[in-house]
């Protein structure tokens, strides 16, 4: 079913879910969820739903895309994972079926990683197991070109999509799985890598306007704080008995968004490692986890913004101004209109310009099919990037 709206402020959606029989028409809301290092989530809410849905809609396929003019899309697909109804007797029929709601909930194509397994990888870089793993499953895939190596690499009792996140997460990395493109990034190269860009602005630009565009700010709920620590550092001790310390400053990193703000409470940690060169992996990894400032953002629906992307905040006239990094986003589209729900953190201030990384830009991948009842990539895709 494609659904059209002139008004700019809903963008245009083509859903299409297979084998079954739909009355797409039923469909009151869909919400849309992206977050790191998680499974894609479509969630529909269809009035009157058939109770023969109830079981033949499990395992069908779903497809979601949304587009707003010729650059901004996003693809979903998956299968329906779970639906929920609620039948209330007294509120009698709709749609002739006695369940007046039911609750689609679809998972992604990741979603098929979950089957716990074990194996023993050995000495196998981010690239080597993120490749196997990404043609195992047809999807096409970004990564960068990161040659550490880890040693003896065991995946135990654990799922591929577990063990992938977990060794992303604690090499300094975050994964996504939009459609059936896999995209491993460094958090802290995003100002390069761009992901997504979006501009959102306050009220004072749409104050008088009754007709807001997509990007306008409804709602901002934010934290700022000092204690969150900014420098992390421990010791290791190195195959010829030395004690070396390393601490983040020494790696010289951040988001790159201004002037980096800098907490008064650095912390020490205890890693794992074999090597100094390993240590400070790991030093890395546990760095990319905090900001000290966060915020929420309600804004009216922008279509594209995926996280580890970047919005920029203008307007207020303040240091809440400028580049953020993108955590999640939960789109939630209806009749009426499309909200989008951002969370977004930093660890600077707007005091300096943004630094732009050296690496390459994202492209957008190709779309997705389904073949021997599984969505795969339309086209094989291996770009290690540096």
């Amino acid at each position: 079913m494609i659904i059209k709206n002139s008004s700019g402020i809903v963008p245009s959606i083509d859903i299409t879910i297979g084998e079954v029989e739909v009355n797409y028409s039923s469909i009151q809301q869909i919400k849309l969820c992206l977050k790191e290092n998680e499974h894609d989530m479509l969630v529909m809410r269809m009035a009157g739903i058939p109770v023969k849905a109830l079981t033949d809609y499990i395992k069908a396929p779903v497809r979601f895309l949304m587009t707003r003019g010729s650059s901004q899309r996003h693809e979903f697909v998956g299968e329906i994972a779970q639906i929920i109804p609620e039948s209330v007797t007294r509120d009698g029929a709709v749609n002739n079926s006695p369940i007046q709601t039911g609750w689609i909930y679809c998972m992604g194509a990741s979603y098929r990683m979950r089957g716990a397994t074990s194996k023993a990888w050995g000495n196998k870089t981010l690239i080597d197991i993120s490749d196997e793993l990404s043609k195992k499953y047809g999807f096409s895939l970004d990564v960068p070109d990161d040659k550490f190596v880890h040693v003896n690499t065991t995946q135990l009792d654990t799922s591929d999509w577990k063990f992938l996140t977990s060794l992303c997460d604690t090499s300094g990395y975050s994964l996504t799985t939009h459609g059936t493109h896999m995209h491993i990034w460094d958090p802290y190269k995003s100002t390069g890598r761009r992901n997504s860009y979006h501009r959102v602005y306050t009220i004072k630009k749409t104050a008088g306007d009754p007709n807001p565009t997509p990007g306008a700010i409804l709602s901002f709920t934010g934290s700022f704080e000092s204690y969150t620590p900014s420098t992390f550092f421990t010791s290791v001790l190195d195959a010829q008995g030395s004690i070396t310390n390393i601490d983040t400053d020494q790696l010289n990193e951040s988001f790159g968004l201004g002037r980096e703000f800098k907490s008064p409470y650095p912390s020490r940690v205890a890693v794992t490692a074999m090597s100094t060169e390993e240590a400070k992996v790991r030093l890395k990894a546990i760095s990319r986890n905090v900001a000290p400032f966060k915020a929420k953002l309600e804004v009216i629906g922008l279509v594209g913004v995926v996280p580890g992307g970047l919005i920029e905040i203008d307007k207020y006239e303040a240091g809440i101004d400028g580049l953020w990094y993108v955590e999640s986003v939960e789109h939630t589209i209806g009749q009426s209109g499309m909200l989008t729900h951002i969370d977004v953190v930093r660890d600077s201030t707007n005091d300096d310009p943004p630094i732009i990384y050296n690496t390459q830009r994202y492209k957008e991948p190709a779309l997705s099919q389904y073949i021997n009842n599984s969505w795969v990539s339309s086209r094989r895709r291996l770009n290690v990037y540096k």
